[in-house]
């Protein structure tokens, strides 16, 4: 193997890592997601006695957070996916 090729090799490792860890926040990210969803799918369960308009205001603000956090998720995954596509058209084209 030659220092171009070697350097090549390395290049793409270091892209494979990158990609990693970017799936590694989602994954964080997701779960965090998690914890907001299964609070607010509760929420009616664990005060059912507390003031209405209260846990209305409460659910709301937890949903607008949770739906904000979907977006950024969504978006995230959008740039992670065009970083592969380019990545597999990078790692295609320098193999012909």
């Amino acid at each position: 193997m030659n220092t171009r090729q070697a350097k090549e090799v390395q290049r793409q490792y270091e892209e494979l890592e990158q990609l990693q860890n970017n799936l590694d926040d989602l994954q964080a990210d997701r779960a965090s997601m998690e914890i907001v969803f299964t609070s607010l799918k509760n929420a009616f369960l664990i005060y059912p006695q507390a003031e209405w308009e209260e846990i209305d205001k409460e659910i709301c603000r937890a949903y607008d957070d949770l739906m904000a956090q979907v977006r950024q998720m969504d978006r995230s995954l959008k740039r992670l996916d065009r970083n592969m596509k380019l990545t597999e058209q990078i790692t295609l084209t320098n193999n012909n």
